[in-house]
């Protein structure tokens, strides 16, 4: 027992049982002893300001919370591969780096599916809005720094599902199956969200 060290961890995998012990710490987590009540809008911001930074220097300064996620597939269309980076605003090694980005969108789609959890076990409305809205941007910069990361596309979807979105889910089937159109997973995605129109 350390009562005097703090904890953190990089989530691997999905473990629900940790959800409530986190907060969000740079590209990782803080795990603390006792159940957080909540993420504090202070701690929010601090964590969107943070990625905000990082995706600027990756991707250009463009993505924020007013973003619409259909300029967001756009830039995904245009870019998602790092293959024509003609006009690319942030960092073109970055872009052209299929490792890093998966692994930079990896460490985002966990703190997004952080904010999701809490939106969908809070009982308080307002804190359920104001966590899926984090939620809704950390997977929006997720998806744009890797449209073809499996957990940043199903992760997202099941949020978008979550909140009657069906439309938006089918807008990034379509976008990642675009860039990878031999992925049956993703034509195997796209159909079954084509039922939920």
């Amino acid at each position: 027992d350390n009562p005097d060290h703090e904890f953190f961890i990089e989530e691997s995998f999905p473990l629900d049982w940790m959800y409530p012990y986190l907060k969000p710490h740079g590209l990782i987590f803080q795990i603390n002893r006792e159940p957080l009540t909540e993420v504090s809008v202070k701690e929010v911001a601090a964590d969107q300001a943070y990625w905000k930074k990082l995706t600027d220097e990756m991707l250009g300064d463009w993505l924020n919370e007013k973003t619409s996620l259909k300029d967001v597939c756009n830039f995904s269309d245009k870019y998602g591969r790092g293959k024509n980076l003609d006009g690319y605003l942030g960092e073109k090694d970055f872009a052209a780096n299929e490792q890093a980005r998966k692994t930079f969108s990896k460490l985002r789609t966990s703190i997004a599916a952080l904010y999701a959890w809490r939106a969908q076990n809070t009982k308080d409305a307002d804190e359920r809005e104001r966590m899926y809205l984090a939620a809704d941007l950390a997977f929006r910069q997720s998806y744009a720094i890797c449209p073809y990361s499996p957990e940043a596309i199903y992760r997202y979807i099941n949020l978008l599902l979550a909140h009657n979105r069906a439309d938006d889910a089918v807008l990034i089937a379509k976008t990642s199956l675009r860039l990878d159109p031999d992925n049956d997973q993703l034509q195997s995605l796209l159909s079954q969200l084509m039922k939920y129109r």
